[in-house]
C-alpha cells in the first residue's frame, strides 16, 4: 500500500526548501549509491550470441533477396567465420562497463531524481541525510496530485536489472532498483525531467540527451523545481536540531 505521506530528510542548512518552496531534482551519479541506474553486465554462453549472430546473418539475408537454400546455406558458410570475432567483441568486459556507464551518464543529462520514504522515523537516516538529527523532515500529502502516480516504489534486490549489449531500450525497472542493503530507507521516488521532450512519429516521446564527452564527467548541476505549498503535510526538526532552526 502507498503511504500516506512521503517523507523527505534534510540537513539543517537546507531550510531554503521551506523558505523557496523549491527542491533539488539530483542526477542518479550525485546520489549515495554508486549503482544507481547501472545496469549489471549481461554476459552470456556461446550458444546465446551464436542464435544472435545467425539471426543476424538472416535479416542480412533478407534485405539481401537471397531466397533459396542452397544460396542462403552460401552465404552462411561465407559469413560464419566472422562469429569468433563478434563473441569477443560482445563479451568484452571494458566494453560491456562502457555501455553500462553510458546509460547513466544519458539518465544524468534527461531527468532527476526526488527521493523520499514512506517513514520519518529511521535512525540512520536521521544521522545520513538529517546531519545527525540536526536537520529535519518535512512530510507530503502522499495522496497530492504533485505526488500521484509520477511517485513509485524503489524496489530492493540483490541483482541489478541488466543492460543487454543487443537492444537499444532499457526496462523503466533500472530506476527504481536499488540494492536490498539499502531497503531500511523505504524509498519512493519522482522523477522530473531536465529536457523538453520530443514526440515520434509513433507517438512516443523521445527526451534528448547529451552526448558523452571523452571523460564523461558527470552532469553536476543543481537544477530546482518548484513546491505546490499545499503539498507539505509536516514538519519534523531532529532532537538535536537548534532553536534557531
Amino acid at each position: 500500500m502507498r503511504p500516506s505521506t512521503f517523507y523527505k530528510y534534510l540537513s539543517p542548512d537546507r531550510t531554503d526548501v521551506l523558505q523557496n518552496l523549491r527542491i533539488r531534482f539530483t542526477q542518479v551519479s550525485a546520489l549515495n549509491d554508486p549503482f544507481e541506474s547501472f545496469p549489471g553486465v549481461l554476459i552470456g554462453d556461446r550458444d546465446w550470441y551464436l542464435q544472435v549472430f545467425r539471426a543476424r546473418i538472416d535479416e542480412e539475408m533478407e534485405q539481401l533477396g537471397i531466397r533459396g537454400e542452397g544460396k542462403r546455406k552460401q552465404y552462411w558458410r561465407s559469413r560464419k567465420g566472422e562469429f569468433d570475432h563478434f563473441h569477443k567483441c560482445y563479451t568484452d568486459v571494458a566494453w560491456l562497463m562502457g555501455q553500462s556507464e553510458l546509460v547513466q551518464h544519458m539518465s544524468d543529462t534527461v531527468h532527476g531524481c526526488l527521493s523520499l520514504s514512506a517513514t520519518s522515523t529511521n535512525i540512520l537516516m536521521w544521522s545520513h541525510y538529517a546531519n545527525h538529527h540536526r536537520g529535519y523532515v518535512i512530510g507530503f500529502h502522499g495522496n497530492h496530485d504533485y505526488f500521484g502516480p509520477s511517485v513509485d516504489e524503489v524496489k530492493y534486490s540483490v541483482t541489478r536489472p541488466p543492460h543487454n549489449p543487443f537492444e537499444h531500450r532499457h526496462s523503466g525497472d533500472l530506476f527504481y532498483a536499488k540494492s536490498t542493503d539499502w531497503s531500511y530507507e523505504q524509498e519512493y521516488r519522482k522523477y522530473q525531467s531536465f529536457v523538453e521532450p520530443m514526440k515520434l512519429p509513433n507517438g512516443n516521446d523521445l527526451l534528448p540527451y547529451t552526448e558523452p564527452s571523452a571523460s564523461r564527467q558527470p552532469n553536476e548541476a543543481v537544477v530546482l523545481f518548484p513546491l505546490p505549498p499545499d503539498s507539505i503535510a509536516r514538519v519534523i526538526f531532529g532532537w538535536k536540531s537548534s532553536p534557531e532552526l
